[in-house]
C-alpha cells in the first residue's frame, strides 16, 4: 500500500514538473536564414523560468546575449527588432542598431567562427502593459537574416 501512494505521489510530481516546463517560454528561431544560434539569454527573463513569457519591468534595461555563427561571410552586421502585437510588426528604437560594435570581436563576420552579441535594451517607461512577441534579427550586408529569434514577452510594472 505504501508503495503503491508512493509512485502514485511521484508521478504526479513529476507530470507537475513536466507540466511547468512546458509552460516555461523558448526561444524560437524566426527564419535565420544563413546562420545559426546556439545560444540565447536575456537578464530580463532569468527568473521567469516557469512562465510562458518574459517579464519585462517598465523603467528597466535587459542584456540580451546571442551565441551564433554565419554561413555567410558579411562586411555588417545590423539590429532589427520589432514588437508583434495580434501580428502587427511594431519597431523597436535601439539606443545602437550596428550590431558590430556589440560583437565580442569587430566585423567583419566570417564563416563558421562563433560569436556572441551582446545589448542593452531599455523597456520605456512609457511602453504600455501588453503581452507580445519581441523579434530580434541580426541582418548582414544584405539585409538576410544571420539570426533570427522570437520570444513571448509582457510588459509589466
Amino acid at each position: 500500500m505504501f508503495f503503491q501512494s508512493f509512485s502514485f505521489s511521484a508521478i504526479a510530481v513529476c507530470l507537475f514538473v513536466l507540466l511547468r516546463a512546458s509552460n516555461a517560454f523558448k526561444y524560437v528561431d524566426c527564419g535565420s536564414a544563413v546562420g545559426t544560434f546556439t545560444n540565447v539569454s536575456m537578464s530580463l527573463c532569468e527568473d521567469a523560468a516557469n512562465l510562458p513569457y518574459c517579464p519585462m519591468k517598465r523603467g528597466t534595461s535587459g542584456t540580451l546575449e546571442i551565441d551564433f555563427e554565419s554561413a555567410q561571410y558579411t562586411h555588417t552586421l545590423a539590429a532589427v527588432v520589432h514588437g508583434v502585437i495580434g501580428g502587427i510588426k511594431f519597431p523597436v528604437h535601439l539606443p545602437n542598431k550596428n550590431a558590430c560594435n556589440d560583437l565580442d570581436t569587430a566585423c567583419p563576420v566570417e564563416m563558421y567562427k562563433p560569436y556572441t552579441y551582446r545589448t542593452t535594451l531599455p523597456i520605456l517607461q512609457s511602453y504600455i502593459k501588453v503581452g507580445l512577441e519581441i523579434q530580434w534579427e541580426l541582418q548582414d550586408d544584405t539585409s538576410a537574416n544571420v539570426v533570427c529569434i522570437t520570444f513571448p514577452a509582457r510588459i509589466v510594472d
